[in-house]
This record gives C-alpha cells, structure tokens and sequence, in this order.
C-alpha cells in the first residue's frame, strides 16, 4: 500500500512525535492488533484534527506492515490456530530510527523544526487536494543519484487492490496443488516449508507493501524450487506462470 504524501506526513508525524506504543506485548490475533495500532495513531494525531483529511486506515495498515517488517511486531503462523502478533517493546527504537533516518519528511521536520508538521496539516486542511499525489522518497532528496544508491533487494514494491486480488488467486493455485501432496521430494518438513513460503509471500501481497527481499525469500523462493523441481507437472506450469507475473508487475529479476 503506497500512501499519498499528505498520509505519509500523518504516518511520519506518529512516528517522530508518538513516542513508544502502548501495544500488546502478548500475541493477539491480527485484527486486535491493528485495532491497538488504529488507537495509537488516532490519539497521536487528535491535537491537528485532521481525522477528515487524512486517511487514517491507510497510514494504520502502512504502519502495521512497517513494524512487522522492521520487527517491532513478533509473526507466529501455527497450525490450526492461525495467525497471532506482539508488540516487541525492546526493539521499537531500532525499527523507529530505521524507518525515520531515510525518510525525507524527517529530514525535512529535523531542518525546518517544530513547526513543520503543524504547518503541513494547516496547508492541508486549506487545500483538500493539496499533497493526494503518491509519496514518493525521493522527492527532494537528489534526484537520481539517491534512487540508484539504494540497493535493489532494499527496494519498496506497493501492490494496488487489483493486483493484490489477481496475484492471490495465483498463489491459492500453486498451494492448492501443494497441499494436495503427501509430500515434497520425499523429505520430512519440505512441504510444509513450501507452503509456509507461499503463504508468508501471499500475506505480503495482501498487505500492498513490502520489501523486495522479503518477497525473495519467501513467495519467489518457493516458486523457483517448485518451478524447476516439478517443471513436467501442474504445480511447475502454476508457479512458472506466476514468476512471470511477479516479473511483469514489480519488475523483478
């Protein structure tokens, strides 16, 4: 999920002025952990009121896939129970300056002050179209000698609600045929190794936002082994076809 400027500011005013999250340090099942990080954004930006022009689900969601992805939130997949997540107090500050350091709108907020951000959200709420662009990093931050100093396993990939949706459909293919084996090359775990690959890169799709590398170990891994280990059979034809996919729409190698 790509955030437009205006939300990217929201996001990153949470960030510098939010201080550590009250969240779970328990594991809850996702939905009541975004819920938790819904209540943390909202009450950071309640002071600006600008609940009406800025789209608070979408920086909740963006921030949400930002610390799993940073580590801030703790990922558990197990068998018929699900999905659960907690909040790693710990290492909330490294995932925080990580994700601030490279960020123009902070780079931005530590020359101007503190005015910035107040006077953004008042340039905002004078210009309902002001800042609905696409954010994108590299605004002002030097052309394209920033963007080819950044290596391209570290590049962000945003899945729009339709590709999300076709790329799904995709991946429920190649797990339907996987899951409908005994087993995988004869080895104890690889099965059930592929199939948690496959679906870690679905959840990644279905977030809208990811890192490439995370992609790459996960979803594409899976798929590779797939396509050249059973390349005269279904499941090779599925996945082959779904790298080609992920190639033409995200431009990966």
């Amino acid at each position: 999920m790509q955030l437009s400027l205006r939300d990217e500011h929201g996001l990153i005013f949470v960030l510098t002025k939010g201080g550590v999250p009250e969240l779970s340090e328990n594991y809850q099942r996702i939905p009541e952990m975004k819920e938790e990080i819904r209540e943390f954004v909202v009450s950071k930006l309640s002071g600006f009121d600008v609940s009406d022009i800025l789209g608070t689900e979408a920086i909740c969601e963006r921030l949400f896939v930002q610390m799993l992805e940073g580590g801030a939130l703790d990922y558990q997949d197990r068998p018929i129970v699900g999905k659960y997540v907690k909040f790693d107090r710990g290492f909330y500050g490294n995932f925080r300056k990580t994700a601030l350091d490279s960020n123009e709108i902070y780079n931005s907020f530590k020359e101007i002050g503190e005015r910035f951000f107040e006077d953004a959200f008042d340039a905002i709420r004078d210009d309902p179209d002001l800042g609905s662009e696409p954010f994108n990093n590299d605004n002002g931050g030097g052309g394209d000698e920033s963007t080819t100093s950044i290596p391209a396993s570290d590049r962000l990939v945003t899945v729009s609600h339709n590709q999300s949706e076709e790329l799904e459909k995709e991946i429920d293919k190649v797990l339907c045929e996987v899951e409908a084996f005994n087993s995988v090359d004869g080895e104890d775990g690889l099965r059930e190794a592929v199939i948690g690959q496959l679906k870690a890169g679905r959840e990644l799709i279905r977030a809208g936002w990811f890192k490439v590398y995370t992609l790459e170990v996960t979803l594409l891994s899976a798929l590779r082994f797939l396509a050249e280990r059973y390349e005269k059979e279904a499941v090779g034809a599925l996945a082959a076809g779904l790298i080609a996919a992920l190639i033409k729409h995200f431009g990966l190698s």
